[in-house]
């Protein structure tokens, strides 16, 4: 397995990234029905911005 050098500023948009997966887990799921279907959207939009910010750390900032 390769890794890849991070600079600064690629070490602080995986990190972010890594905060956006924790904000995912399944349990922090609201058991109200509105909510819930509110956080699912946040969800799915946290996700694509995670693949987003780790597809351009690993393209080297290319979009």
């Amino acid at each position: 397995m390769s890794r890849i050098e991070l600079d600064d500023h690629d070490r602080r948009a995986v990190e972010y990234a890594r905060r956006l997966l924790r904000e995912n887990e399944p349990e922090a799921r609201p058991v109200d029905e509105e909510a819930a279907k509110a956080w699912q959207v946040d969800r799915i939009g946290k996700l694509l911005a995670t693949a987003d910010i780790l597809f351009r750390v690993i393209d080297g900032g290319e979009s």
